[in-house]
């Protein structure tokens, strides 16, 4: 497909509908909503450390409606990459200062690993408006700031 991906409906109404086109023909976030009837159950096989991310982050996302049950194996997919992106890293830093032959080339593997791992993060992230560039063209209305969540618990949800 080519040209710009598109933004989903959900990023589009907190940014206020830059382009005023109409967003019902897409798909209505509240219909959404309506499939959306539990919380996203997070898997058991993911590692520790994807778990700790997803405890981290989920709570917030889901109070923005940015998570929803349809996002589950995206965000999966986003935590998972994260922690394998920091595994490599700590699996490379191991080998860094000695110089055989074989701690250069096991260094070499890690460092691919993660930043193979890294761009997979980078790209989820992004989706899930996760980084400054993306989070900076997000706003959220008034009146789902006062509908859903406390502002200020949202911000310590997204910064610890």
């Amino acid at each position: 497909m080519r040209g710009r991906k598109k933004k989903p409906v959900e990023i589009k109404m907190m940014e206020g509908n830059p382009g005023k086109r109409p967003l019902d023909d897409v798909i209505n976030v509240h219909d959404i909503k309506k499939v959306d009837d539990g919380q996203i159950v997070k898997p058991k096989w993911m590692t520790a450390r994807a778990k700790a991310v997803w405890n981290r982050l989920s709570p917030a996302l889901e109070k923005l409606g940015i998570l929803t049950v349809l996002d589950r194996e995206s965000f999966v997919g986003f935590c998972q990459s994260y922690a394998d992106w920091v595994d490599a890293r700590l699996e490379a830093q191991k080998y860094r200062q000695d110089k055989s032959e074989y701690a250069r080339r096991k260094y070499k593997e890690n460092m691919k690993l993660a930043d193979k791992a890294f761009e997979k993060w980078r790209v989820l992230a992004t989706e899930f408006g996760l980084t400054p560039s993306s989070r900076g063209r997000i706003s959220v209305s008034k009146q789902t700031l006062i509908e859903d969540t406390d502002v200020r618990e949202i911000e310590m949800m997204l910064t610890n």
